[in-house]
């Protein structure tokens, strides 16, 4: 190799490891505020019902009674009975940026049939992360919140396991392993929550459709098809879901619901796709993996490729239709976070898919000229990164506004844990302006209210109340 082309390489691995170090001094402050965060007022409501029941019949009274959603129901009404409401809820947040980046990682380096180690596939998986960290429409129901983390999050996160399992199945058709635990995947992923269970249901009839037109054999896809209509329909047909729909007397207008989703998806679209860092984030993907291929693609790629680009852009459209339709209303953040996980998973695919179709037409190009073009674009997203609005809020909640979030926690617990039982708890306001990248919603000042009521119920108070002010 010659020395210019040594020196461009080096540049580019100098860069990568500068992204790498920016994404984990971007995501330290977020990491730092796991600890300063608390539960929010709906959280003790099914810690309470899971810690005076047997779970599995708990859990059967949620799916007859409320919803269809039985892993992630039941792992985060549990959670609190087997790592504490308060002790283990730091841990939440730990987990879940951990697990995103590693199933980031592993879905990278199925894809790039690369080892999971290697510098490129760690620096796509931390940029992915960083991106869906600082760009997220709310990341304290993402990450911070106990219901919001594991209904969405780690359905995001399973998702992301199920990708890499079938790139992995398609790979090495015949490991009965792979089969098992993309089953025991899927399965999970699709009982977290509905956007999730559309999405895995969309993708295993395009893995199944692909692994028919390369002549591999249908069985097992069969078999997982045949699984993920089960596990939807265990969600889909709950008894519950009737319950909860008639919560939202304005769902089911299908007209009104298609122009709303038109309207709300061109915002969303339009506000994702301003963002500098997503463009910046797809450059460096689409370089990255044409860098490392060589060999010529399927011609099917070029199809491929384009559909799920296409797909891309309709998602923000398709998957607000669904939430809308059945509450009449504009979903929830905790909601839209995952459809923007989905609308970054599927930028992010379309982007590695067109890198290794052009991978190789590129080969031709200077190799000095491609790694300072990677180098760059390392040094922009790292650039961009650390001076991210979203990264100065989350800096000024760990310095100033956590800390007085936290100790005005601290001495609510105590005035709880020294009154009187046998009457009414008045306990401090949290002060304002609030750490908004941890916290969700809090105890209101009417006793009765029923966040008021759960909190109280688990604290083993007759009631309590938020002072005024």
């Amino acid at each position: 190799m010659p020395t210019s082309l040594r020196w461009s390489h080096r540049i580019y691995l100098l860069g990568a490891c500068a992204l790498v170090i920016s994404a984990a001094a971007a995501l330290t402050p977020f990491i730092e505020l796991a600890g300063y965060s608390f539960p929010a007022a709906d959280d003790y409501c099914l810690a309470v019902i899971f810690s005076r029941d047997d779970p599995l019949r708990a859990l059967w009274g949620i799916y007859l009674g409320w919803s269809g959603r039985y892993f992630s129901i039941f792992l985060h009404s549990n959670y609190p009975n087997w790592f504490g409401m308060f002790e283990g809820y730091r841990y939440i947040a730990y987990v879940l940026l951990a697990g995103t980046f590693v199933a980031a990682a592993f879905a990278g380096a199925q894809a790039l049939r690369m080892p999971f180690l290697r510098l490129t596939n760690l620096s796509l998986a931390a940029a992915f992360l960083t991106l869906f960290v600082l760009t997220t429409p709310q990341v304290s129901t993402a990450f911070y919140w106990l219901a919001g983390a594991f209904t969405y999050q780690l359905g995001n996160i399973l998702l992301l396991i199920v990708l890499a399992l079938c790139i992995q199945a398609l790979k090495n058709a015949g490991q009965v392993r792979t089969y098992v635990l993309l089953g025991l995947a899927l399965t999970a992923a699709i009982g977290c929550n509905e956007i999730n269970m559309l999405t895995v249901f969309a993708l295993l009839h395009l893995v199944t459709l692909l692994a028919w037109r390369s002549g591999r054999s249908l069985r097992p896809w069969l078999a997982m098809l045949a699984l993920t209509y089960l596990s939807s329909a265990l969600v889909y047909f709950a008894p519950g879901n009737a319950t909860r729909l008639a919560a939202f007397p304005h769902g089911g207008d299908l007209m009104y619901s298609l122009s709303r989703c038109w309207h709300f998806g061109r915002v969303l679209l339009g506000e994702w796709t301003r963002e500098p860092l997503f463009w910046i984030f797809l450059a460096f993907t689409f370089l990255s993996v044409a860098a490392v291929s060589s060999r010529p693609t399927r011609a099917s790629s070029a199809f491929l490729t384009s559909l799920i680009a296409a797909t891309t852009v309709i998602i923000p459209f398709v998957l607000l239709f669904p939430p809308w339709w059945s509450t009449g209303g504009m979903p929830p953040d905790r909601t839209v976070n995952t459809i923007y996980f989905i609308f970054l998973l599927s930028a992010t695919s379309a982007a590695m898919l067109a890198g290794g179709y052009f991978g190789p037409h590129l080969q031709s190009a200077r190799e000095e000229t491609r790694s300072l073009c990677l180098a760059a674009l390392c040094i922009g997203f790292s650039w961009l990164s650390l001076d991210h609005p979203m990264l100065g809020k989350a800096r000024e909640d760990r310095l100033t506004r956590a800390p007085e979030y936290r100790a005005v926690w601290l001495r609510r617990l105590e005035i709880v844990a020294e009154g009187d039982s046998s009457s009414e708890q008045t306990v401090p306001a949290l002060p304002y302006p609030r750490p908004n990248s941890i916290h969700f919603i809090d105890l209101s000042t009417h006793p009765d209210d029923w966040g008021n009521a759960c909190f109280a119920d688990y604290m083993g108070i007759k009631s309590v109340r938020v002072e005024d002010g």
